[in-house]
């Protein structure tokens, strides 16, 4: 446990560090999990990383997701 949060603090230490990232998310289809993955990935396109979302066309609701503004085409 111990040596676990050592690393949890030095990475932490670190992220000031880190520069701009492609970030994939696959979430699973559940408006729920696209939800909250949206959420995430737009904290993360503020922060300047290049954020893509990819998911099934069988997805309940998708085409919300789409009018929304959250997903691109």
């Amino acid at each position: 446990m111990a040596g676990t949060m050592k690393a949890v603090l030095l990475l932490c230490s670190l992220v000031h560090l880190a520069t701009a990232a492609r970030i994939l998310l696959l979430p699973y289809a559940f408006s729920s999990h696209v939800s909250e993955l949206a959420n995430i990935g737009l904290s993360l396109v503020a922060r300047k990383h290049e954020v893509h979302m990819m998911l099934t066309p069988s997805l309940p609701d998708l085409e919300r997701w789409k009018v929304s503004g959250y997903l691109d085409e």
